[in-house]
């Protein structure tokens, strides 16, 4: 069931579907190996973390996203910051070094459900399926799979599909760092 926060669960997934129908993309698939996925995952996340939102603060560093091969049909990105082993635990200047967790199925072992899956990472904690959320994805999948950006904005405003290319953190601003920049579509499309 979903929720108030997650109101177009559904319809972004639906309107996914309809995505990787139109550029002929396979949703689901085995397309990599868990460490290559992990990489890949890894690769898009350091590229972006604290550039859509703040992800974290000026006293943690998180450059690793660890995949974990898992059984069932449904593949998540967890939400939260996970420590690394005892004897890496903090970086050379005292921050806690931290990995982000995804969940895989053998079937989600590909670019088009790990986009999904990073762009929950990299969206606001609260954002679910929300318009910040499809901003980013659409973007990943722009830049990753060379889908084109103008007509997943046709398709999405077709099918009722919410999505913003604004900065989602409504504290960002004040917390950014000098070298970040607000926005994300500093690359070309």
């Amino acid at each position: 069931m979903e929720t108030k926060k997650d109101s177009q669960r559904q319809k972004v997934y639906k309107w996914e579907r309809n995505v990787a129908a139109h550029f002929k993309s396979e949703m689901w698939g085995y397309e990599f190996s868990t460490e290559e996925a992990a990489k890949f995952a890894t690769k898009i996340w350091n590229k972006y973390k604290n550039k859509f939102c703040f992800n974290f603060g000026k006293y943690d560093y998180c450059s690793k996203v660890k995949v974990k091969k898992v059984g069932g049909s449904k593949c998540c990105m967890k939400s939260g910051f996970y420590f690394m082993d005892r004897e890496r635990s903090r970086t050379k200047d005292g921050r806690s070094r931290l990995y982000k967790k995804m969940h895989l199925t053998l079937h989600g072992h590909n670019k088009h459900i790990v986009l999904h899956e990073i762009a929950h990472a990299l969206a606001p904690i609260t954002s679910h399926h929300d318009k910040y959320f499809v901003g980013i994805y659409m973007y990943l999948m722009s830049k990753y799979l060379n889908f084109d950006m103008k007509w997943m904005i046709d398709n999405a405003n077709d099918w009722g599909v919410e999505f913003t290319f604004k900065n989602g953190d409504p504290y960002y601003s004040v917390r950014q760092s000098a070298s970040v920049k607000t926005g994300y579509l500093q690359e070309k499309v």
